[in-house]
């Protein structure tokens, strides 16, 4: 898998020492556009070499900035859910984790 990172500002993982582990970290203010506007996934695919919306999973855990964001650009997305709590959004993720762990199993089903 290539990893990425999509944030529109919270995040900073170069900062806190995780950075080695992405191919991009794309900062929605570095380019003017935030989640869940369909440019800033579309830049994050091409910044992963140009990978299709398809073959593309979208890891968040805010119902309309990256759920909503990622459907409507095309990718797949899976809820982070590490408090369980109720769906309140218009369209299901593709799935949900509670724990990262998870993550090998689901994709692996979502594939």
């Amino acid at each position: 898998y290539a990893l990425g990172v999509v944030t529109n500002g919270n995040a900073d993982v170069r900062r806190i020492g995780l950075g080695h582990h992405f191919k991009f970290v794309l900062c929605a203010e570095d380019i003017g556009i935030a989640k869940p506007d369909a440019r800033l996934f579309h830049e994050a695919l091409r910044r992963g070499g140009s990978i299709s919306p398809a073959a593309t999973v979208h890891v968040g855990d805010h119902p309309g900035d990256d759920i909503a964001g990622a459907q409507q650009a095309g990718l797949r997305a899976i809820w982070f859910n590490p408090g369980g709590k109720h769906w309140e959004g218009d369209k299901a993720p593709d799935a949900e984790v509670g724990c990262l762990s998870e993550l090998p199993a689901v994709l692996k089903h979502l594939r």
